[in-house]
């Protein structure tokens, strides 16, 4: 919604992780790609706001889910 009302899609990819996890008091855990932080990662083939992307491959905890 945001980017439809004009947010640039990386500031929105920012405010959605980054960004929540400052406001919520939890950065210094969670909220960026970083050594000694946790994080659940998904891998696109595009940008996934961009219609037509796909999603590749998930991790969370380390380890790869199967999709």
């Amino acid at each position: 919604r945001a980017v439809r009302s004009g947010l640039s899609a990386d500031d929105a990819i920012e405010a959605l992780t980054r960004g929540a996890a400052q406001a919520l008091g939890v950065a210094e855990k969670i909220g960026s790609i970083e050594p000694g932080l946790d994080a659940d990662l998904l891998i696109w083939d595009g940008h996934p706001f961009e219609a037509g992307s796909d999603l590749q491959r998930v991790f969370i905890h380390g380890e790869e889910v199967p999709r």
